[in-house]
This record gives C-alpha cells, structure tokens and sequence, in this order.
C-alpha cells in the first residue's frame, strides 16, 4: 500500500502530472553535470541517459504535432483542394 490517494478529478490529476514533470526535468538538469563527470557509469548507460532525456521533448513535440498540426493541415488542405478552380473533381 503506498499511502498516498489517487487524485479526486481529471483536474488534479493533470496538475499532479504536471508537477512531477517539471521535477523530473529539474532533478535532470541539477545533475547533468554529474551524470557526464561520473566514473561510475559506463559509456552505454551514459549515452542511454542522453538519449532518454532529449527524446522525452522530441516525443512531446511530435505528439502534439500529432494533435493538433497533422488535423490542422488536413483541414488547410481540403478547403485549398475544395476552392481550387475546377473543384475537387479537376477541370472539366
């Protein structure tokens, strides 16, 4: 049991989220130095480390390209295509 309650709403739960995103990216930046001085760790897992962390951002962009810009073209692309002389069937 891990004692703590599910947030009550939706609400809460995307602050919650929101907040233990923003401390993962302030824990990171905090020890990036760290990470790339440290003896401990190998090449591979130093390389997965900075593989991991820039890829986060790059998902999150391509995610919400994927929400909002690929519908947003669609929609540019059909009013050009339906306004087009000669319509969507071509001249005739």
């Amino acid at each position: 049991r891990s004692g703590e309650l599910p947030p009550a709403s939706l609400s809460a739960l995307w602050k919650q989220r929101l907040r233990w995103a923003i401390g993962w990216d302030q824990v990171t930046l905090e020890h990036w130095k760290a990470i790339r001085k440290s003896r401990r760790l190998g090449p591979c897992r130093k390389l997965s480390l900075y593989w991991i962390f820039p890829s986060r951002w790059l998902l999150l962009t391509l995610s919400l390209f994927a929400v909002f810009g690929i519908p947003t073209l669609a929609l540019v692309d059909g009013y050009r295509v339906r306004n087009a002389p000669g319509g969507p069937s071509g001249p005739t």
